[in-house]
């Protein structure tokens, strides 16, 4: 077994291995190398490493890890500078956004395009504000697809779905996108943490669908509940 140990824990390994070696070379017997282990390494410790705990390997030999001190790391406990738990329960955490869009549907057809998206978000300090206008633009465009086209169709005879390539399961192309307008609200939350910043991983596709759902229902006057919201569903 190789370890990667701090100076003070390869030392008190080092001892630890040479006692049993030189109970083997004496041939003395397991329980006696034990206890001759038990003594070196209870000697090392004492010298070197006042704060230790044991591990215990496959074959029964016992040696010495240090423990982590916070200290040599240069800061506290991991969790340790979160927000107040008390505050944490008096406010919420996570992130805010709004999602606002204008739909054209034809009144023959039934097609709808998406004409313009506003998104608006606020999410803390940003740390990167390319990625998180990219993160947050992807969001919508998956919304979209969401809304308007990705739908898994299941064979129920033979339980494989049918449309199982890019060729029959829709997703939205660049001709599907309109223009997406990402505004992204600056604010200093140090309820949240030290740091002040906030996930942006999925934001971006909550509230996008409902609001393709419900710019189709100002623009046609039917409710759809159903999605994807096909052609059927609006004629």
């Amino acid at each position: 077994m190789t370890l990667s140990l701090p100076t003070t824990s390869r030392l008190l390994v080092a001892v630890a291995a040479a006692a049993v070696l030189a109970a083997h070379a004496g041939a003395q017997p397991k329980a006696d190398v034990n206890e001759a282990t038990e003594k070196a390494m209870k000697a090392a410790s004492a010298k070197v490493a006042p704060s230790i705990v044991k591990i215990e390997t496959a074959g029964g030999t016992e040696l010495i890890k240090e423990k982590e001190d916070p200290k040599k790391k240069g800061g506290a406990p991991q969790g340790t500078e979160q927000a107040d738990k008390g505050k944490s329960a008096a406010y919420s955490m996570q992130g805010f956004g709004a999602q606002f869009c204008e739909v054209r549907v034809d009144p023959d057809l039934g097609i709808i395009r998406v004409a313009r998206w506003v998104g608006s978000f606020a999410l803390g300090k940003v740390l990167n504000a390319k990625t998180l206008r990219s993160q947050l633009q992807g969001g919508v465009v998956w919304g979209i697809g969401m809304a308007l086209q990705e739908d898994a169709l299941l064979d129920q005879r033979h339980a494989r779905y049918v449309n199982s390539n890019l060729a029959e399961y829709h997703v939205p192309v660049n001709a599907d996108v309109p223009d997406i307008d990402i505004i992204v609200v600056e604010e200093q939350d140090q309820l949240v943490s030290p740091l002040g910043a906030k996930g942006a991983g999925e934001i971006g596709i909550t509230g996008a669908a409902a609001a393709i759902c419900n710019a189709v229902y100002h623009a046609t006057g039917k409710r759809v509940r159903d999605l994807p919201i096909t052609l059927d569903k609006v004629i």
